[in-house]
Formats: C-alpha cells, structure tokens, sequence
C-alpha cells in the first residue's frame, strides 16, 4: 500500500470517527432534553379497570395479571411508561398500534409516569374500536356516601364497593371514588357499575331541607333519600338532632349547617297550586320539590300526595314565610272524610251559586280564623251565598247543623234521588272560578250514601257488606293519599271515585256498612286497591290492563274465572284470539252471571265513519300519547302526532291482556296505521256514539261514548277492500279488574258470606279494623 492510500484511510477513518462522536453527542443532548412530562398521571389501578372493561379477549389477562401483582404491592401507584407499553400490547391492535408508538416514544422514556390526558384520549378511540360506546359512557354524579357510613331504613350499611349518589345506590370498582364525596364527579361507568373518576366538576354541593336525625361526637346523621349518612363535622351540637337544615360542602367537606327552627301546625285544608293551607294561619306557599319525612315507625321520605287532607299530623317548617318541609308525626285512624261536591249533573267541582237549608238548627261560621264569626239559623231557613257574598270575609265560609244527626240540604244541587241532603259539614272556598264545595262527614256515614249508589240495596246482605268494605278501603287510600288535595278534598262525589248521595240512603246498605264498621281490604301492611266493577263475562282480568307505571303490587288481582267449574280456560289461554272467541260465543251455565243482561252483548255499526274514528283517536292520543302508536315504514310504532288516516282497511285486535280484555287495537287505513292500547282506549275508540248495545235479554242501551267492556271480538264488513261496518260480540260490563258486582250478588245467593266473596276476588287479601 502506498504513501497516499495510507494517507487517505487515515482521513477517512478520522472524518467517520467524528461523524460518529458528533452523533453520540446530539443524542445524548437529545436524550437529556426529554423529561418527565408534567400534569396529573393515570393511576396504575384506573388503567387495569379501564382496559379490562373494553372485554378484548383472553389473550390479554397475562398482561392484566402481571400488573394486577404489581398493583397488590401499592393500590395508590401511579401508571408508569413500562407498564403502560404492557397495556398497549394487550388492548391495542396492531393494525392501530404504530398511529401512536412514534408519538410515545418522543414523549416517554423508562422510569416516566404516564399522563392521564394521554391515556383518556387512547382510551376513547379504543371505545370505537370495540364497538362499547353504548356499553361504557360517562356519567355525572355526586357521592353522597359509600360502605359502612351508610345504612338504609333496616339499618344495614352499604357493601364495601356501594355508593349512594344523588342518582341513587351504585356499585363501583375504583377505589378513588371514595375521595370525591360531595363533589360534582365525571365519571366512566359501564352498564350498571361505576368504574372510575374521569375528573371532578364542581367541588362545591348544597343539601337542602335534610333530616338530621343525630349530633353527638363530632358526627351529623342524616337522612337523605331514604339512607342515613354519617357526615365527620367538629361543630355537631345536640341542639341540631331531629332538625331540618341546609348543608354546605366544600371540596368534600361539610361546611356550615343552617336549622331551620320555624314550625306551625294545624288542620291541613288543601294542598296545591303553590300554596299551602292550614286551618288556624291560613295559606302559605311552598317550595318546589317540598321534602316530607315521616316520623313515626320506620324514618322515610315521603311523597306530598302522603299529607293527610283534613288531619294535624303533619308540623310545616318554614324558611322566610316559605313551607320547605313537612314532618308527618303520627298514623292515627283517620274517621272523617272530606268530599267535593259537584254541581248537577257532575259536570264541574265549581257552583256558581249556593242554596242551602238544614233539617235542624245550623250555624253559618265564615271570617279570619282568630276571629270567626257565627250566624244562627233555624231549620228549613234558605240562605244563598254566590260569589259576592258577604261572607267571604276569610278563606272559608262554614255550614254546620247544631244536631249530630242534622243534614244540609243543597238545594242548588239536583241528583238522581232529587235534592241530596248531607251530614256532617259543608265548607265553601270561594275561587276565581266559582265556589267550591267541600262535604267533611265521618267515614261510616259518608258510606251510608255511596254503598246505595254504587250497588242495588235489593242485593243480599252479604253482597252489600263485600261492596261496603271495598268502598271504605278504596275511601281511606284515598283518605291517605289525597286525590284532589288542591281542593282541600280527598275525592270528589262522582263516578270518578264513589258515586256519593246519587241514591238516597236505605237502611240496608246503611246496616250493611254498620255490621263491617272499619273493616278494611289489606294485602299484607298495605291497603288493596279494592277495585269494583258491575258484571263480568265470566272472566275477570288482572291491573295490568291499564298500562299503570305505579309499581304498586297488584299480584293479589288475578285473571281468573268467575264461576263455579272453570279450569277449562286459563288467564293465560284466553290471550289467544282463537281461544276467547270460542268462549265469548258460548254461555256456560257454571258462570256466576249467566242470568244477567250484561253477561252477553252485541255491538253493530252500520257505518263505519273514518272521520269519527279518526277524531276519537286523536283524543285518545290527547289523553296520553303512550297508547296511541303510529305504524312507520319500517313496520314499527312510534308515539307521534295523530294528523291522518284515509279510508279504513282492516280493524282487528292484535293482542289481548290475560283474562281476555282486548289490549292493543289495529287501526289500518290507507294513509296511516295505528296502534291503539288499554282496554279503556278500545271501549272509546269503537264506540260510534249512535249504534245500540243490545244485550242477551234483547234489550238495547245507549252508548254514547264507552262501550262496555273491552271483552269483545270484532267482525267486519268490506266493500272494495274498505271497511264499511263492524259487529261486536262481547260480554261484560266494565274494566273486569276486582270484584265483580253482580258476581258478588250470586255468590252471596249461593251462600257466601262476605270474607268468602272478597277472598275470591282478592287473593291473599285479609280483612282488618281500622279503628
């Protein structure tokens, strides 16, 4: 090798070296210019969590055990970069992979902590990836409480991993959740379970007229939506037990406490349209949203509808003039039961003008309550009272006879017996709308004029005492849960509740009430809905027929056969459209009511209006939009406006509620399609308000809006495909839910006694005194 060749390796071994060394060092002043990045890192635990909800398959749970070890060690641990790229291998796709590594790899070097915003963004492209978007999502909640800290109403504590919120009781899986209490959280929760804090939304939370139900040792329990919390507060003072407050948090802590000490009680004359009022101080309003807590036997939180009308067992806190709270003391046995009067003909709870008189000696009471001024009249006196009336003075005017047994006769007021005649004592509010009318009597003789009204007194004995107890149970759920609470009245006097002073009293429904004095329906420690109807078909159905969303238990109304020998149909087998026309087209001889009018009946429109039926429809829709469905294209229902139908192709039902009783309706016309629901609904929707009901006696009725049952199959007519007509066979008078009346009558012929006809009709159902 020559001079120059020598020469030549040499520069080039010296330029390659210092490339080299020039190299080495832009690295490792790269490399030193990478640093931990700053912000809030994801927690080892979150991740795990996290990435185990997203379900990618078993090939994953050596990664996820490996960390889980890890993990035990230290449950606070944050996510370092190492086990990050452990995750990243198991849950991300390699197809999906190399969008990101270049990006971690610029970010992140061995011994790094792992942000959590970096993580949450992977986290929610894998969401898509997986298809769980619909099964993992967020959701916004405030902790009020987990584990041992809260216990519910039988004095059990939450399980470990249980938290209540103001959504209600949660399980959840991270372990941060316990130190976000009382603050406003984001949250990932998959199905049912809360997995973990995505981030806090607001550290500040107010709890408004709260139940403290203890202050002792630096600890408030409280009572909120049905769970009594432990709440750490070094200001807790035996002066604030048993006290409704306003609570202040802040970052997790409680803050301030402000009881509210103001309380009144009295006579609660009516509840509603923003006020409150109370016999002695007058009206009050209330808030939106009043809490009312009962007291006495098992602490609850109750509903407004559970304030007594007409009872003092509830003490009202106030706030500024302003009822925040009702505190409902005690449960005595309610006697006295306040009814709205309606005018003639029950067309309105409004009168325009009173006319009244007493068979005793009565007294006319009206101004302020400290000062009500008191007016003697004699029997058979008139007086008038309308609008302008000198009486109105105070809130309410007052007619009361002088004699236990006296009557008020509202002379203003025609009903089917003639003139009614009340006992107890008449109160009149006067409105912008007109007067109202409110009749308070004692329960036992309130009965007196319903159980005439709502069954023939020519029944049996042991008919009647069935019918009295069903109506003193219906009254005194009524009594407990006020219907119409705005008018200071627990119902009214028509056939939307009892049908009351319709039929003038006759003694033997009036011993029939007297022989079951306070008997009530119970099924279990509550009250049956001791619903009544007039004849059955011979099948009777189960609530489910109207579509309720109250979630009481109704198992004790069955669908069930009303005679003597019916195995051979069930509840079940009478849904089948083949099945219940062959035995609405029969009689059987075994059936209770085989003998009355209503048992069979017929039905035939000779026209059938698309226009009418259309417009009954779209009042039925009105009513509630739930039962009225619209067919689209697809071949599904859907709630939507009522606006079209065209000419009518096919009318049929579709389904049938168990028992029989036609649940869903088809209407099909040439423009629109729709699905009508509720055997009430179908009554409505097919009555044409002109064609008779001829009943099996060949006798015909009016039917002028409701058909009378939904027990019913339906025949058409058709001329070029159109419908043109329809004929009906049904049977039955009424919802066909409880007692049958006219089933109870033969039942008692046969020799029932009165616990033996409600037993049928209300299984498991036992009888109890209210008193």
């Amino acid at each position: 090798m020559n001079k120059n060749v020598r020469m030549f390796l040499k520069v080039l071994f010296c330029v390659i070296g210092l490339f080299i060394i020039i190299y080495i060092l832009a690295v490792s002043v790269r490399m030193g210019r990478i640093k931990q990045p700053e912000g809030e890192y994801i927690r080892l635990q979150d991740a795990l969590l996290l990435s185990e909800a997203l379900e990618v398959g078993d090939g994953a749970e050596a990664a996820f055990s490996a960390l889980k070890g890890e993990l035990s060690a230290d449950s606070e641990a944050v996510l370092s970069y190492e086990q990050f790229l452990i995750l990243f291998s198991a849950i991300v796709p390699q197809d999906a992979a190399s969008a990101y590594e270049k990006e971690y790899e610029e970010k992140y070097r061995e011994g790094f902590f792992f942000l959590k915003d970096d993580w949450y963004r992977l986290y929610d492209s894998l969401l898509t990836y997986y298809d769980m978007r619909e099964r993992i999502v967020f959701d916004s909640v405030t902790i009020l409480g987990t584990g041992q800290e809260v216990r519910d109403e039988k004095g059990n504590s939450l399980a470990e991993k249980e938290m209540l919120t103001e959504k209600g009781k949660f399980s959840y899986a991270s372990d941060s959740f316990t130190e976000y209490k009382y603050q406003a959280i984001k949250a990932y929760k998959k199905d049912e379970v809360f997995l973990t804090v995505y981030q806090v939304v607001s550290r500040g939370y107010s709890l408004h007229n709260v139940w403290i139900v203890e202050a002792q040792d630096s600890i408030l329990s409280v009572f909120v939506q049905g769970y009594e919390i432990e709440l750490p507060y070094g200001k807790a003072e035996q002066a604030q037990r048993e006290q409704i407050a306003d609570m202040e948090f802040a970052d997790g802590s409680l803050q301030s406490v402000k009881i509210k000490n103001e309380k009144i009680n009295g006579k609660l004359l009516s509840f509603g349209d923003g006020s409150i009022e109370i016999e002695g101080y007058g009206k009050y309003p209330y808030e939106e949203g009043l809490k009312v807590y009962k007291l006495y036997g098992m602490l609850s939180e109750c509903g407004q509808e559970d304030l007594r009308i007409g009872y003092n067992f509830t003490d009202f806190v106030l706030e500024d003039g302003v009822i925040c709270a009702g505190l409902i003391t005690r449960d005595e046995a309610m006697e006295n039961i306040r009814v709205l009067i309606k005018n003639t003909n029950f067309g309105s709870v409004y009168h325009e003008k009173l006319e009244l008189t007493a068979d005793t000696d009565f007294v006319v009471s009206y101004g302020n309550y400290d000062d009500l001024k008191r007016e003697e009249h004699k029997a058979g006196e008139k007086i008038v009272i309308g609008g302008d009336s000198e009486y109105f003075t105070g809130e309410r005017v007052y007619i009361e006879p002088t004699a236990l047994t006296g009557r008020i006769q509202l002379l203003s007021v025609d009903r089917a017996q003639g003139t009614p005649a009340y006992r107890g004592k008449l109160e009149i509010s006067h409105t912008q709308d007109g007067l109202v009318v409110v009749n308070e009597v004692l329960l036992e003789e309130y009965l007196y004029s319903v159980v005439p009204s709502e069954m023939p007194a020519s029944y049996p004995l042991e008919a009647l005492k069935a019918q009295a107890i069903c109506a003193r149970t219906y009254a005194y759920r009524h009594m407990s849960h006020s219907g119409v609470a705005q008018f200071g009245a627990h119902v009214d006097d028509s056939a939307g509740y009892q049908v009351y002073n319709n039929i003038a009293e006759n003694a033997q429904t009036t011993k029939a009430v007297k022989e079951t004095t306070g008997e009530l329906l119970f099924y279990g420690e509550e009250l049956c809905g001791s619903y009544y109807y007039s004849t059955s078909c011979g099948f009777g159905s189960d609530s489910n027929i109207w579509k309720s969303d109250s979630g009481e238990d109704t198992s004790y109304l069955v669908a069930k056969r009303i005679g003597e020998d019916g195995d051979e149909y069930s509840g079940e087998e009478m849904t089948k459209e083949e099945v219940f026309d062959s035995f609405i087209g029969q009689s059987f001889d075994s059936d209770y009511e085989r003998e009355e009018a209503w048992y069979r009946w017929s039905y035939k429109v000779e026209h059938a209006d698309s226009e009418k039926i259309l417009a009954s429809i779209q009042k039925r829709y009105e009513a509630n939009e739930k039962l009225v469905l619209t067919k689209e294209k697809d071949g599904s229902f859907t709630s939507e406006p009522v606006k079209k139908l065209g000419e009518i192709k096919n009318i049929y039902i579709e389904k049938r509620n168990s028992g029989g009783a036609a649940d869903e309706l088809i209407v099909e016309g040439t423009k629109k399609t729709y699905k009508i629901i509720s055997e009430h609904n179908i009554r409505y929707v097919l009555s044409d308000g002109e064609s008779m009901v001829v009943r099996q006696d060949g006798s015909e009725v009016a039917s002028p809006s409701l058909l009378p049952s939904a027990y019913m199959t339906i025949m058409t007519s058709k001329e070029e495909g159109v419908v043109v007509g329809y004929t009906l066979a049904g049977g039955g008078y009424g919802h066909g839910v409880g007692m049958s009346q006219n089933g109870a009558k033969a039942m008692a012929a046969k020799g029932f006694d009165a616990q033996g006809i409600l037993s049928f009709f209300y299984q498991t159902c036992e009888i109890k005194n209210a008193y």
